[in-house]
């Protein structure tokens, strides 16, 4: 009756089994909260009667619920309208997972299986996917329509505002200032709305369960996909590999898995926790590794982690994989040692941001403000001091000390590949990365146009924020990605700035040697682990398992912006090409003249 009421135009039948058409949805929440209640009410009887048919009918409300709720975002204005409906959400999601769940233990049927990881993917990231999606269009199309360079200034004033809105206080709010962010609001929606109908074939986000489902070109030879999905009472996880699911398995989420985890956080909250427990730690890390990677995960070359919930706090390539007496923290079992491990925020963001390919006219732009006067209060770090080993004919740019400000940043972020930053970084209160003259704040990062394969954040707690339920870390990492970025390599805690420089020598090493982000930045920790100074001490994962990355692996080639060695292979060719016809030219005169 509710929804009858909401929708004139659907006409049930009296046996209570029948949902409504997508297509008769709207934008209004009423229809997904009478759909809600339905499935309760479905699932209610199930338990009653136990047929399994109002089981699938209490599913198929959650589903269309969510189609429902998908129609309304796409009206809402502003992100933080958008990111409480994903979050009021969760609950929903959290109970089609139960369903499925249920399901597919009742019947062993392949498409729950499927439906699950669907309901996992659906329920996370976003908004980061709809900036994705944008990012593409503005990549494909940019150059080509004039309104997306507008579009680019009316998010960076927005973003000013958004910016000034956070760091003033909220007891004495503007009214001007509220009515010209309103006023950019709208205005960005209106050619946003625009561009889409120009482009509806590049912005389109598929609401079919294919979408949303692993593929084969998803994964690389002997990679595997590990998706979590957190809920109040469970952690499930799926195991992807070859294209598709392969499998499904639920752990409880109890005390001793929270405090499990907790213990294991708590060693990487100082420098010296590692240091003055060793043993504990390695007790700790082995119990989480076998709690929290299903077997079938033991074979993989490659493993792409896709966290949920406080397991985005965890550097999996720490866990440990088995350890007795002998270990020690330069020999231990880490998982790093068998595995090359990436994250994301969702298989559908990933495969948006394998789909981001720079059009950058240069290589590698290093972002380092030094604070030699400890500007702002802000303690001085050292410029990085590795001469980007291995780079050799990249055409790199330094904003190093005095140039490294906001107006020589923004004028420049977008022409590189490569963006590295040596820098201080907070995750508390409001994220931010620090220039010389001023912090960017999450609002100033969303509105970059960015051309970046790689994002490096050598910097604190770059990967840390606040988990906001069904859409994940607000962290500067995903910042750098909805603005852009294929891959970011981010920190999970406070940064040791010696330990990090050392680090990553090695990886650009690796980088200029042709290898992916992933693969170099694995080799990296690998030969840090190897090397023989610093003593056992530094071999503390603290040092070395904080850099992570998120993203897209690729491997980065010089966009020749150096010297120009491809225009000197030329001009000897053509000249060895006007030597060879002259000779030609030559001889075929003789003959003639005989």
């Amino acid at each position: 009756r509710a929804l009858n009421a909401v929708m004139p135009g659907f006409k049930p039948d009296r046996s209570g089994k029948q949902n409504p058409d997508p297509a008769l949805f709207y934008e209004e929440n009423t229809i997904f909260e009478a759909l809600t209640a339905k499935s309760e009410a479905a699932r209610a009887l199930f338990d009653q009667r136990k047929t399994l048919d109002w089981l699938e009918l209490a599913l198929e409300g959650h589903d269309l619920a969510w189609q429902a709720e998908s129609v309304l975002r796409r009206v809402f204005q502003y992100s933080s309208s958008k990111l409480n409906l994903q979050k009021a959400a969760r609950k929903r999601e959290e109970a089609a997972m139960d369903l499925a769940r249920l399901l597919f233990e009742q019947t062993g049927e392949r498409r729950w299986l499927e439906k699950a990881f669907v309901i996992a993917e659906r329920s996370k990231a976003a908004l980061l996917l709809e900036a994705l999606q944008d990012n593409l269009v503005r990549q494909r199309l940019a150059g080509n329509d004039s309104r997306f360079e507008s579009l680019n200034t009316l998010r960076q004033r927005l973003a000013f505002l958004d910016k000034k809105r956070l760091l003033e206080s909220e007891n004495n709010p503007t009214q001007s200032w509220r009515l010209e962010a309103d006023e950019l609001q709208t205005q960005i929606v209106a050619l946003e709305q625009s561009l889409r109908k120009s482009y509806p074939n590049l912005a389109n986000l598929d609401l079919n369960s294919a979408h949303w489902l692993p593929q084969l070109s998803d994964f690389s030879e002997g990679e595997m996909l590990l998706e979590y999905f957190m809920s109040e009472h469970w952690v499930d996880v799926w195991v992807c590999q070859n294209g598709q699911v392969s499998a499904w398995e639920r752990l409880p989420n109890d005390a001793a898995l929270k405090d499990l985890i907790g213990q294991y956080l708590a060693f990487f909250a100082t420098d010296y926790a590692i240091l003055n427990d060793p043993d504990g730690y390695f007790k700790t890390a082995h119990a989480l590794w076998q709690k929290l990677l299903p077997e079938e995960s033991a074979g993989a070359a490659r493993l792409v982690i896709l966290p949920d919930g406080r397991l985005n706090f965890i550097s999996f390539e720490a866990l440990l994989t088995a350890y007795d007496d002998r270990t020690n923290l330069r020999n231990a079992a880490y998982l790093l040692r068998q595995q090359e491990i990436r994250y994301g925020w969702s298989l559908a963001v990933l495969r948006q941001q394998q789909g981001l390919h720079s059009r950058a006219p240069k290589d590698l732009l290093s972002i380092a403000p030094g604070f030699a006067q400890q500007e702002r209060g802000l303690a001085p770090l050292a410029i990085p001091d590795f001469d980007w080993a291995g780079l050799a004919g990249w055409d790199n740019a330094y904003l190093h000390g005095q140039k490294a400000d906001y107006q020589h940043f923004l004028k420049l972020a977008g022409d590189y590949r490569v963006l590295h930053f040596s820098t201080h970084a907070f995750a508390g209160g409001n994220p931010r990365i620090e220039l010389l003259d001023q912090a960017l704040l999450l609002p100033d990062l969303y509105a970059l146009p960015l051309q970046a394969d790689l994002v490096m954040l050598s910097a604190c707690e770059s990967g840390l924020g606040k988990d906001e339920e069904g859409e994940g870390v607000m962290s500067l990492a995903r910042a750098f990605a909805q603005a852009g970025a294929a891959g970011i390599v981010s920190s999970l805690w406070s940064v040791n700035d010696q330990r990090t420089s050392q680090l990553l020598g090695y990886f650009y090493k690796e980088i200029g040697q042709g290898r992916g982000t992933s693969a170099a930045l694995r080799a990296a920790k690998l030969a840090y682990l190897s090397d023989d100074s610093g003593g056992m001490a530094a071999k503390s994962p603290y040092f070395w398992a904080g850099l992570v990355l998120v993203g897209d692996d690729r491997s980065i080639a010089s966009s020749g912006g150096g010297f120009p060695w491809i225009w000197v292979v030329f001009g000897l060719v053509l000249v060895l090409l006007i030597w060879v016809n002259r000779r030609f030219f030559r001889s075929w005169l003789e003959l003639f003249s005989r």
